[in-house]
């Protein structure tokens, strides 16, 4: 090795580990900074999912309180209802003039003073009539309850309570403070018909007392009803009120808000018509385990002994080898031929690639080798083909059977033999290209069988069956007429019959497939492998003809698959070639 030569080498091999350093610099930074990233990461998204249990819970917590405080009402209507005064109020029938108001009054009242956010109660009668209670002013929509739309969730309810905000439509208080009603049909106990409605009303604050009682800070919630009027909260959450919302449903997102990250939690019940929504910020400082700090420090530090320890681990166990296997292959050049590596390698991944290469090598060596006899091997068939080009006895019984019609026929029955004798010669010189389009291969052999037929005209028919499309592609010169003159002197002139002699011709997707079929005296199977067989063993003193068609038709073909002889004595002898497409 030159001195030039090996400081390139040493070059390269410093380069390398240069390299090597360099990203292990860049990866510590980035891995570094990734686990940064992913640590703040995580503690953010804990926080974010504990804001959002804390919220879902808080929230769902205060609808139950609201649900237990409105259970607490649905008992006190069922009281209302079981008042002997307010049942003789509602059984008594109107012409007894019996009915008496103020016993159903202070029957109400007997009930509902000792609970603190009623606002009023109506008790009304199918007839029209009723008696009621309440603090301040507040009005009942009749016609609102005579509308079938309005009266339909009660009516299906079977006695049981409806919830609605200010009786659906049908209550308004005087200064337009929002009522929470609870509507329910009054029925008789001993017939079951519906005598009349109860509609108690309590005041919003029931909300607050349910909210003070739950987790949620009173600051960070708002209640809405169905239509997105606020009930009860802050009002500057609004914009959070969600329409459309489906009963029983709770959803939890985040959001900023004043610059700070909050669980947004909605949460609606079966049977109400509100929608709660909560806000909780979310704290970094609920979710850091102990000692998170410490341990991120030293899980950065066993991070950087690693890389450290890898850096010397790939300087070793890779760059090293590499060197020495890249001095190995260039070394290798100055032979000329393509030599095994001789080089000390460590027994892993490296040494591998070099027996991989040193396998290549050989390989290719065989190949080139195989390439070579196989190029002799064509060279001699080509020759063999431009000494023979055809055999003399076939030249003589043309000549001769010329001269014969030139004495017994006319003088342009000659001039055609001559023409296609002619036309014969120039196609199979072919100015001595080794391949030729498949549609001058054709000609040859239409030629050649014109010229044969001189001789043996009741011996045979020639029939073509060729697909145009595949008729301009390159073929080697001459490998149908030793097959057509196979199928005359060895296939239908034994026979003692007139016999056919077909050329087909047909593209396939896996190449051009050129079929020679005869009638004539069929091979066996013994006969058909002892051809195969010679010509694939490339016998050198085979006489041109169908052994060395085969043996060049493999050579240009697919190997071994390019040809194959069906036959069956007696009856006909089928030669199929497939070509490729292209000839390399």
């Amino acid at each position: 090795m030159s001195t030039s030569d090996e400081k390139s080498n040493k070059l390269m091999f410093w380069s390398l580990k240069r390299r090597t350093w360099l990203m292990m610099a860049m990866l510590l930074c980035f891995i570094g900074g990734l686990v940064v990233f992913l640590y703040t990461a995580f503690i953010m998204n804990s926080a974010e999912e504990t804001a959002k249990k804390e919220g879902t819970m808080g929230a769902q917590n205060a609808m139950t309180n609201i649900q237990i405080a409105l259970d607490s009402y649905n008992d006190m209507s069922r009281l209302i209802m079981m008042n002997p005064d307010v049942i003789t109020y509602m059984s008594t029938k109107t012409y007894e003039n019996d009915l008496d108001p103020s016993a159903a009054r202070r029957g109400i009242y007997s009930v509902t003073n000792i609970y603190t956010f009623v606002d009023s109660v109506y008790l009304i009668r199918n007839d029209g009539s009723s008696v009621n209670i309440g603090q301040g002013i507040t009005y009942i929509s009749r016609d609102y309850m005579l509308d079938p739309e309005w009266y339909a969730p009660v009516a299906n309810a079977l006695g049981g309570n409806v919830i609605m905000i200010n009786g659906g439509g049908a209550v308004y208080k005087k200064g337009g403070a929002s009522l929470i009603s609870m509507v329910r049909d009054v029925y008789d106990m001993d017939t079951q018909r519906v005598l009349g409605t109860l509609i108690i009303n309590m005041s919003t604050d029931v909300f607050a007392d349910c909210i003070s009682k739950s987790t949620v800070d009173s600051s960070h919630i708002a209640i809405w009803d169905e239509h997105g009027n606020i009930l009860f909260g802050n009002p500057d959450y609004a914009e959070y009120y969600l329409p459309g919302m489906e009963e029983g449903q709770t959803t939890s997102t985040t959001i900023r808000r004043d610059g700070k990250q909050y669980a947004l939690t909605r949460n609606t019940s079966e049977g109400m018509p509100i929608q709660i929504v909560s806000l909780t910020a979310v704290s970094m400082t609920d979710v850091m385990p102990e000692g998170a700090t410490a341990i991120t420090i030293l899980l950065i530090a066993a991070f950087i002994l690693s890389v450290f320890i890898s850096g010397i681990f790939i300087t070793v166990n890779i760059a090293s080898p590499i060197e020495r296997l890249t001095i190995a292959i260039e070394q290798t050049k100055k032979s000329g031929w393509l030599e095994k590596l001789n080089v000390k390698l460590p027994n892993h991944e490296i040494r591998r690639l070099a027996d991989s290469y040193n396998s290549v090598i050989e390989h290719l060596n065989d190949v080139f080798t195989k390439l070579i006899e196989n190029e002799k091997n064509v060279q001699k068939a080509e020759l063999r083909i431009l000494h023979e080009q055809i055999k003399p006895h076939f030249l003589y019984n043309s000549l001769e059977t010329i001269s014969y019609m030139s004495v017994q026929s006319n003088a342009p029955q000659v001039h055609d033999a001559l023409e296609t004798l002619g036309s014969f010669y120039r196609n199979f010189l072919s100015k001595g290209d080794r391949e030729i389009p498949l549609r001058k291969e054709i000609a040859i052999t239409k030629d050649y069988l014109s010229l044969q037929k001189l001789r043996y005209a009741e011996v045979f028919d020639d029939i073509y069956d060729l697909d145009e499309s595949v008729l301009d592609i390159r073929v080697p010169k001459l490998i149908l007429q030793p097959l057509v003159e196979n199928s005359i002197y060895h296939g239908v002139r034994l026979k003692g019959e007139k016999g056919i002699i077909k050329i087909t011709v047909k593209g396939e997707e896996d190449g051009v497939h050129i079929i020679v079929y005869d009638s004539g005296v069929g091979m066996s199977q013994k006969q058909i492998d002892s051809v195969l067989l010679l010509a694939q063993e490339k016998d050198e003193n085979s006489s041109f003809g169908l052994r060395g068609t085969i043996e060049r038709i493999r050579y240009y073909g697919n190997g071994g698959d390019a040809v194959t002889i069906t036959s069956e004595e007696g009856e006909y002898t089928k030669v199929e070639i497939v070509l490729p497409r292209s000839i390399t």
